[in-house]
């Protein structure tokens, strides 16, 4: 063999070498940004467990990520991963940072639900579901905790469901805009949003059901424009059935089709937005 044949053959392995090296650093980088607690609820401000089954009633199993073992067709029914908010309760989680609406959100959504639906005998358009009304509040007065000053939205989904058990066909009465609607894929990615108008769930998502501030109005109805919440309260949307809370994600941005990974971000003094440490682009 000639020399340059025996030196093409060294760079060919390295470049190949190099790039699964980097592609490998890249999954390991996204699997714990994934992970980090920013990325998830990271408090509980406020918990009612009226109506909620015995057992099922420790509000931090809502902290963290969701769960891993969980399929589109045996979600968790684990006392240790879920709360139940009960037919008359409602939680109140908070974060340690604020939830924006961002262009660079994918699909135009910013946060994530998990409960515990699933999918009837696999059938993806078919969901036992215990829908959850969602509501987001703003820290109007920055001491991070809702109070009195704070006012929370609720985010208007698709008109309101009259049942929630049993096998619920998407394609007759579709449910979006509420909790414990759409399945968790365990596998997933938790900070992927699943395209709730859609059966199924998306590629790579981990389900879930996903939310935009976009859906956000005020007590009488009317579209509020929400840069950014801080809060988020769930409650049951009927008398009959008690909504399941596993986890709350952080959607993911994407920039330019890169991802932001959380550790070169920094927030300013504000609060309002979040900054690249080297001082280019805004999340």
């Amino acid at each position: 063999m000639r020399q340059s044949e025996k030196r093409t053959r060294k760079l060919t392995r390295g470049f190949y070498g190099i790039a699964f090296g980097a592609t490998l650093l890249s999954l390991l980088i996204v699997r714990a940004e994934a992970q980090s607690a920013d990325n998830f609820a990271t408090v509980v401000f406020a918990y009612d467990s009226t109506g909620a089954p015995a057992g099922f009633t420790d509000p931090f199993t809502a902290l963290g990520f969701p769960s891993r073992s969980a399929t589109i067709t045996t979600p968790t029914y684990s006392m240790t991963e879920i709360v139940s908010v009960g037919n008359r309760g409602s939680i109140t989680l908070g974060f340690n940072r604020p939830i924006y609406h961002s262009a660079f959100n994918p699909g135009g959504y910013d946060f994530i639900i998990f409960g515990n639906s699933f999918y009837v005998n696999g059938n993806v358009h078919k969901r036992f579901q215990e829908p959850g009304l969602v509501e987001v509040g703003v820290d109007v007065n920055r001491n991070g905790v809702p109070d009195a000053g704070d006012i929370f939205y609720r985010l208007k989904g698709s008109p309101n469901p009259t049942y929630g058990f049993g096998g619920v066909d998407d394609r007759l009465s579709p449910t979006w805009g509420y909790a414990d609607v759409t399945p968790t894929n365990g596998v997933g990615d938790p900070r992927i949003a699943s395209d709730p108008f859609t059966s199924g769930i998306s590629a790579n998502s981990a389900g879930g059901d996903a939310f935009s501030l976009l859906w956000a109005i005020d007590s009488m109805g009317n579209p509020v424009t929400l840069a950014r919440i801080d809060f988020v309260r769930i409650t049951s949307a009927g008398a009959g059935w008690s909504p399941e809370v596993d986890a709350i994600s952080i959607v993911r941005p994407n920039h330019k089709g890169k991802i932001l990974h959380q550790n070169l971000l920094s927030r300013d003094a504000e609060g309002e937005v979040w900054k690249r440490k080297s001082g280019r682009g805004l999340r």
